[in-house]
Order: structure tokens, then sequence, then C-alpha cells
């Protein structure tokens, strides 16, 4: 596919006097055609882009392919309004238990309050599940 002429002498007045449309630049406007951008839309992105994206000062010295971001399709990302419960596996909880009970009845208490105090700030319930699981982050591991 070739370039329309219009557009290559769109370019170059673009870019200012004597230059010319580097080997890159062409095969950048060739692909843009093949994706299906209309002569026009690449005339009216390219504009924009030289208007916004490079200073004036700059323009002759410029390629084309800073202009890129303008042509690249914004992808629409997926976000869950909540947490999928089967996306993460299931923490087994059974070793925080026996860790929980070989401490004296004073540290597990004091334990057990820090782990309170943070579901807390973070307002999360205080469910055995939500406890055992920061506690599982608080105690000291054994190995």
């Amino acid at each position: 596919m070739s370039i329309p002429p219009s557009l290559y002498q769109f370019v170059l007045s673009l870019k200012g006097r004597g230059f010319f449309i580097s080997p890159k630049e062409v095969k950048f406007l060739k692909k843009l055609l093949e994706q299906g951008f209309s002569e026009e839309e690449i005339k009216k992105r390219l504009k924009e882009c030289y208007k916004r994206v490079i200073p004036p000062k700059e323009r002759e010295k410029s390629s084309l392919l800073r202009c890129i971001g303008l042509f690249l399709k914004k992808e629409r990302r997926y976000r869950p309004t909540q947490i999928d419960p089967n996306a993460y596996p299931e923490v087994n909880l059974e070793p925080i238990k026996e860790t929980l009970n070989k401490l004296s009845p004073a540290e597990r208490a004091k334990y057990i309050e820090e782990a309170k105090q943070i579901l807390e700030k973070t307002q999360i319930p205080p469910t055995e599940k939500n406890l055992l699981e920061v506690l599982m982050i608080l105690l000291p591991n054994e190995g």
C-alpha cells in the first residue's frame, strides 16, 4: 500500500521546509492506513499532535513516531465490583491456632488484642477467620 500524495504533502508541511519523511515514518503511515485509519483521520490526529505534543522549535527535527500515542486504541480494563472468592486459595489456619495455643495466656491475649486493633483500624469485621489471618502475620514464625 502506498501513501497518498496528499498525505505525504501534508506531513511535509507539518515538518517544515526542506525536510523529508524518513523510511520509519513512511512505514508508520502505511501501517496506520493498513489498520483502517482514514487519510483525514490521520491528518487530524497528526495536526493535533503537532499542536500539543511537539513544540514549534522541535517540529523540523521531530519524528512522526512521537505521535504514535494518539493512534493507540485505548483498551477498557475490567474492574470487578467485588472480589471473586474463588480467585484466591483458602489459607490453612490450623498452624496459626496451634501456635496460638503454645503461647502463654498473657502473650496470647496481647497478640489477639493487637490483631483486633488492626482489624478495627482497617474497618474489617473482626470475625475469627479475619483475626487468625492477621495473627498469621503477627505471630513469630517457627521456622
